[in-house]
């Protein structure tokens, strides 16, 4: 079997000279001549499809990749990618956003690449003012991209066509947007800025993910009263257990809001959560566990709170160098047209407050600066 003779597809929306035809891949022989066809040592676009927005669990669906004129949509649930790993591993990605798809491939088992050249990175670093996929395709290109697929189920098959199509536009346009945000950031003398933060993001994301720990303290949690935290935490660990019990994602079961409404009427009342409030999808199975975990929460509120960290005073010395440090920022940020936040964060400017001796150093040490943040700042006094 030979690539052109699977069953292939054009992405909507192209001219007839746009691009190659993508190919389907969901069977192991399917994927053997994919292999064939791509080149290891040359760069390769990538993006990924998760159903989390569904499920419980957060997984590769789906893999679109395109090198040159070979283009593919693989059902990372059918096929066993191992032999794909280890040609990506030879090969430098092309991803926009490399933190979500990379968490992801790599928990799917990928290996790590040599190089990842990152598009929105790059637009960011141009000074763009609309950094995502589709904005940067409308931008260069003059195409506009549907995007009625982008929350949809990727867990399920058949896929529609509609979906297919937006799995393979997602990579259409990573090679040649490489090679116009290239040309930009050479022309703004920026491309060497560019590879030094995709390398710092790279380490960044190739950090355990962190544990849920605390991760019941959903937004709001601080607007109940202290009493209702035993009844916030006993909610969450419930639609915990209910959602990966269902395969449903968590914010489908019982939205955070009600979480935050439920927990404060239980410290309130103690009379249970009245049946009104609860999505009808409940039966009575999880409607009991529920008034159970409510009724043997064991947590006193104050163990609950997170430690509270001394406010930090600042000499006078340090608040006016942290003065000097924001203005200088801004000014950077008007001159380059990047966003502030780039050139540095405020707990980064803080810390240089702080120490400005030993900080520079110390923060690029621990990968949280790179050397032309550092070189700008230290040039601009």
């Amino acid at each position: 079997m030979i690539l052109r003779k699977l069953r292939l597809w054009k992405p909507k929306g192209l001219p007839k000279s746009a691009g190659p035809t993508a190919t389907w891949i969901h069977s192991e022989a399917e994927l053997s001549s994919l292999l064939k066809a791509l080149q290891p040592n040359r760069p390769i676009a990538l993006d990924a499809e998760s159903a989390s927005f569904h499920h419980y669990q957060a997984k590769l669906c789906v893999l679109s990749v395109q090198q040159a004129d070979t283009a593919a949509v693989i059902d990372s649930l059918a096929v066993d990618l191992s032999p794909l790993w280890e040609l990506l591993a030879q090969s430098s990605w092309i991803l926009h956003g490399m933190d979500f798809d990379r968490r992801l491939l790599r928990g799917a088992g990928s290996l790590e690449p040599p190089a990842i050249f990152d598009t929105m990175m790059a637009a960011q670093l141009c000074g763009f003012p609309a950094v995502g996929y589709a904005a940067l395709v409308e931008r260069f290109f003059g195409v506009v991209l549907a995007k009625e697929s982008q929350k949809a189920d990727w867990a399920r098959r058949p896929l529609s066509p509609a979906m297919l199509d937006y799995a393979a536009q997602d990579v259409r346009y990573l090679e040649p947007l490489q090679e116009r945000l290239t040309d930009e950031l050479d022309r703004l003398g920026r491309l060497g800025w560019h590879q030094e933060s995709c390398s710092r993001l790279r380490r960044k994301t190739g950090e355990a993910a962190a544990d849920k720990k605390g991760a019941w303290r959903i937004r709001g949690w601080r607007e109940l009263p202290p009493k209702a935290l035993p009844y916030l935490l006993a909610l969450w660990e419930w639609r915990e257990e209910e959602a990966a019990r269902r395969d449903l994602a968590p914010f489908r079961l019982v939205s955070p809001e009600l979480l935050l409404r439920m927990a404060a009427a239980t410290a309130a009342q103690r009379e249970g959560i009245p049946a009104k409030w609860l999505p009808r999808h409940l039966g009575k199975e999880e409607r009991a566990r529920l008034a159970a975990a409510l009724a043997h929460t064991k947590e006193s509120p104050a163990n609950l709170l997170p430690p509270t960290k001394p406010r930090l005073k600042l000499s006078s010395e340090a608040a006016r160098r942290l003065q000097e440090l924001n203005e200088r920022r801004n000014r950077l940020s008007a001159r380059l047209g990047i966003e502030a936040g780039l050139l540095a964060a405020k707990p980064i400017l803080l810390e240089l407050a702080l120490d400005p001796q030993g900080a520079p150093e110390r923060l690029r040490a621990e990968g949280r600066w790179c050397r032309w943040q550092q070189e700008l700042f230290a040039n601009s006094e």
